[in-house]
């Protein structure tokens, strides 16, 4: 999941499209709209929730200034790239989450 503030809007997105009501309700209580991938579609397999928003701002959907916060590490060239890509974003700051065992938090 990535949740963003973009041009003051809030907004969410999650990969591979997989939620569910009870995330689709509290997201709604808490002022967000859902950015649903399938109408994002991007050659190159770009599912990741973050990647979803980056899509939505390039094709002019959402304001290009703000923050995505992923809820995991950003993909790095060995899958999807994120990382690299959020900096093709010079107005918009990128989150994400380390990982961390289980044991060392």
């Amino acid at each position: 999941m990535a949740t963003a503030e973009l041009g003051g809007e809030l907004v969410y997105a999650v990969s591979n499209n997989a939620t569910t009501p009870a995330m689709r309700r509290l997201a709604k209580s808490l002022g967000y709209h859902r950015i649903n991938g399938a109408e994002y579609p991007v050659p190159g397999l770009q599912t990741d929730a973050e990647q979803i928003l980056m899509n939505a701002i390039e094709d002019g959907t959402l304001a290009g200034r703000g923050a995505i916060a992923a809820s995991r590490p950003a993909c790095t060239e060995r899958r999807q790239n994120c990382r690299a890509r959020a900096a093709d974003f010079p107005d918009m700051q990128f989150f994400d989450q380390p990982r961390i065992a289980p044991w060392d938090r």
